[in-house]
């Protein structure tokens, strides 16, 4: 009769096991998602106007801009549209500048590449896209 534990198994090594399998599974899962290379939430001085910023870089960047904007007593979501042909990462560092009236904003950024640039977005004329 063979006695619990004999076949060289303890639950110490079975459960030290079943944890590492999932530490490594957990590690393979996230760096297979892909990462954003910046992300930012601006707000204006106000409150009024909000302003989301993706980027995300592999073989060329896919970039998303957001302005969430006050209109009839509640809030509005659109897409803006901005030349930013670059295919490197361009937004890894990035600030905004407000207009007094909060219909603009300038964003000051810098890249991986060390350069830095800068881009208005006119809320208004560059952000039309609805979903």
């Amino acid at each position: 009769m063979a006695r619990a534990g004999a076949s060289g198994w303890s639950a110490g090594w079975v459960i030290a096991g079943s944890i590492a399998l999932v530490l490594v599974s957990g590690t393979i899962m996230w760096l297979a998602i892909p990462q954003l290379s910046a992300n930012y939430t601006f707000v204006s001085p106000s409150g009024r106007v909000t302003i989301e910023i993706g980027e995300f870089c592999e073989d060329k960047c896919h970039r998303s801009i957001v302005a969430e904007t006050e209109a009839n007593g509640g809030r509005v979501r659109r897409g803006c549209v901005v030349d930013l042909p670059e295919a490197h990462p361009v937004l890894l560092k990035a600030a905004p500048l407000w207009a007094a009236d909060e219909r603009s904003v300038e964003i000051v950024h810098a890249g991986a590449d060390g350069h830095d640039g800068r881009f208005t977005l006119d809320i208004a004329r560059d952000c039309t896209l609805t979903d």
